[in-house]
């Protein structure tokens, strides 16, 4: 019983880390501090997308002169 515990162990591993090559996950770029918000037309040109705007574009601290903290980008 012993032995087919110690040969049924690597097989299963080879066998599970061989069926794997990565290529079923899509890779993510995009630039350093970059931030994607996924929000409806009107809302973002509304009150509630003016104030997240203003948050992520506000300055970042401990520069002489602006510097936004990240890049938006809006999508629908």
């Amino acid at each position: 019983m012993r032995r087919i515990h110690l040969l049924l162990l690597p097989a299963l591993a080879i066998l599970l880390l061989s069926s794997c090559d990565g290529s079923g996950f899509l890779s993510a770029s995009s630039m350093s501090s970059e931030v994607l918000v996924i929000m409806d037309e009107n809302e973002w040109e509304g009150e509630t997308g003016r104030a997240l705007f203003d948050v992520l574009n506000s300055p970042a601290k401990g520069l002489p002169q602006f510097e936004p903290n990240f890049r938006v980008i809006q999508l629908t």
